[in-house]
């Protein structure tokens, strides 16, 4: 078996090498292993089955058991080196972490073997300096490994998108973990994949092609631009096959097909001559094209109109970046993440619908724990927009999909919040209940905490003491303030004095307010102000409130800041907040602004208006039809509609002639 080929169509001087499956690589020569005299798989795609210990490598790697791995192929020591054999043992070595001597191990091949192999390798060698953080050594591997993706297994070009995507994620750092009392935060999936999926999908996956042949059946200088539409996404795919030359004429080679120009300072443009490289791809992302070869030269690259401007800057394509690896990503085991975070990115767009689309597609393919974060994250989507019917929906089905573990005290806790927003609080108090319930720590205090403040919002300070009797909030902020919060309101409703009062204030603007209990605990926050005597705090409290939906909260804060105006005699911003009122909840919080907008009206002599918004009180409580009747008879009176008049002094609602 020949250890390497020259293809008729190569440029003069250009070797292209193949080496078996199961050949040793020396200096001077490749020699067949003992251990696959019959192989007959290329080097150029992954290996095959070929004995009983292979099989046990392969299965020992997927299963995770890395340390096993290693042993197994230390029990073969003894045997000479295969290229596929040290492949896996890189895999094994990148599974326990151990990135250096992953990393040493591909060097030792790099150049030996040719094709896909080589390329995993090479691709291995990415990971290892993408976990040691030397990004642009990383991007400059990445980049070789994609410029040679013409032939052989797509997922090579899958892999080099997908690792694209992870470094921009890997390089925003760790995330916060997920806190109860933290609003709006988002769950967000681990920085790479499960290593034994990754593997899993290396060694079990039968490996594709773009085309029959690759880009070899096409000439030298060939080059095509098509256009992928994609969920109404629209992306120029590349198909080119270029001999080596500096990255600056493959740039300009591009440029031209392209009809586009290239641009860049003197100094980033000669930078561009000064490394050489090959261009054989097929139906790549042009995107993906661009950036490999600019990070060839260290360089990056945006595009204005038909301009290519090359520059030392970092550009910042985020989204670009998330969306080639999310459509052409395969089925890489990271392609389902790379979708939650493409789903964050556009969580602003259209109204969340763009997201909302992409969780159900995550939802349809990913693996459970992909699945809650989707669910996790389509519901806070929908709190976040005041849609609290559709957030709680998705909240209980991620209830149902993970019975008994964390996720589930995360869904109850928010099930609670969106009870307690809605104004339910026996639902509220059920919800973390059930948390308190599931023994897990942190979410536990913060049920804790939550069935305190609704005890605090029935004004049931017995309650909030037998709550901790046995149960005490853990020694941390925002905890600690909250502590002090309860213990200082309990002293002050007992015994109210002004240190007392300072106290409470004090521990209220620590805890932002309540602001952890979203519209309640602004709406409680505000009412312990005006108790402490500081109506002017009240206000600012309440007044940022946005009137979103029919949030029984945040419409007690707008009747309250209009009715603080209207005893001020504000009328002008008293009347804004009654119309939005009447608006909103007509037969609600609105017939307190009907009356309010009767009483301005009588104020300023403008009797036909009064005698409007009174007449809307027909159906209203009791205490609100007495008041509306005394103040429409006074306006049929000032109009000398004597008989109306006469009805209302007479408590009847009169009828209109």
């Amino acid at each position: 078996m020949l250890a390497s080929s020259t293809n008729e169509m190569d440029e003069p001087g250009e070797k292209r090498t193949s080496v078996a499956a199961g050949t040793r690589v020396q200096e001077g020569g490749t020699h067949p292993s003992p251990l696959h005299k019959t192989a007959s798989t290329t080097a150029g795609t992954l290996p095959g089955k070929a004995n009983d210990g292979d099989e046990t490598w392969d299965l020992l790697l997927a299963l995770g058991e890395f340390e096993k791995a290693l042993q197994h192929y230390a029990g073969e020591s003894g045997e000479e080196r295969v290229p596929e054999k040290e492949w896996r043992k890189g895999l094994a070595l990148e599974g326990l972490g151990r990135w250096d001597e992953a990393e040493k191990l591909y060097d030792e091949w790099e150049g030996k073997v040719d094709g896909d192999l080589q390329a995993w390798m090479r691709l291995g060698k990415v990971r290892c300096r993408m976990a040691k953080g030397d990004w642009e050594e990383a991007r400059r591997w990445r980049a070789k490994v994609l410029l040679r993706s013409g032939e052989g297994d797509r997922r090579v070009v899958e892999e080099c998108l997908i690792l694209r995507a992870q470094e921009w994620y890997q390089r925003q750092g760790q995330p916060d973990p997920l806190d109860p009392l933290t609003e709006g935060q988002w769950a967000w999936p681990a920085s790479r994949p499960v290593h034994e999926r990754l593997c899993e999908w290396y060694l079990h996956h039968p490996g594709r092609t773009a085309h029959k042949s690759g880009t070899v059946r096409w000439p030298w200088g060939f080059a095509r631009v098509e256009m992928a539409l994609r969920d109404e996404v629209a992306e120029l795919m590349l198909t080119a096959r270029w001999g080596e030359a500096t990255v600056g004429e493959q740039l300009r080679r591009l440029c031209a097909t392209l009809g586009w120009e290239l641009r860049g300072d003197p100094d980033t443009l000669s930078r561009l001559e000064t490394v050489r490289t090959v261009v054989e791809v097929n139906s790549v992302p042009l995107g993906e094209v661009l950036s490999a070869l600019a990070d060839c030269a260290g360089l990056h690259w945006r595009r204005e109109e038909w301009r290519c401007f090359v520059q030392r800057k970092e550009t910042r394509d985020e989204a670009a970046v998330l969306w080639r690896a999310w459509f052409w990503g395969g089925e890489h085991p990271w392609t389902d993440a790379v979708g939650l975070l493409l789903a964050q990115e556009y969580r602003d767009i259209a109204e969340g619908e763009w997201s909302r689309r992409l969780y159900r597609h995550v939802l349809e393919r990913g693996t459970p724990e992909v699945q809650r974060l989707a669910l996790y994250n389509w519901a806070v989507l929908e709190w976040e927009q005041g849609r609290y019917a559709a957030a709680r929906a998705r909240w209980y089905d991620l209830l149902d999909s993970a019975p008994g573990t964390l996720w589930a005290s995360r869904a109850h806790w928010w099930l609670g919040r969106v009870a307690l927003e809605s104004g339910d609080l026996t639902a509220a108090e059920h919800h973390w209940q059930a948390v308190l319930r599931d023994q897990n720590a942190e979410w536990q205090s913060a049920a804790l905490l939550g069935l305190a403040f609704v005890a605090l919002l029935r004004e049931d300070m017995h309650q909030v003491q037998r709550l901790f009797q046995h149960q005490r909030l853990p020694g941390r902020e925002p905890y600690v303030a909250w502590a002090d919060l309860l213990e200082g309101w309990g002293h002050y409703r007992r015994h109210p004095t002004p240190s007392r009062a300072e106290t409470v204030a004090n521990a209220l603007e620590r805890v932002a307010e309540a602001s952890a209990f979203g519209a309640a605990g602004r709406f409680w926050a505000g009412q312990v102000w005006y108790a402490l005597g500081q109506p002017d705090h009240m206000i600012r409290c309440y007044e940022n409130q946005a009137l979103r939906g029919r949030n029984p909260w945040v419409l007690r804060m707008w009747n309250a800041v209009a009715d603080h105006y209207h005893r001020l005699g504000l009328i002008a911003q008293s009347r804004q907040r009654d119309l939005a009122l009447l608006a909103v909840d007509p037969d609600g919080w609105g017939q307190r602004a009907a009356l309010r907008l009767a009483e301005a009206a009588w104020q300023q002599g403008q009797v036909e208006e009064c005698i409007h918004y009174a007449q809307r009180l027909r159906r209203a409580a009791p205490e609100l039809q007495r008041s509306a009747l005394l103040l429409l008879g006074r306006a049929y009176e000032r109009a000398n509609r004597h008989r109306q008049a006469a009805e209302c002094f007479a408590g009847r609602w009169p009828i209109e002639e």
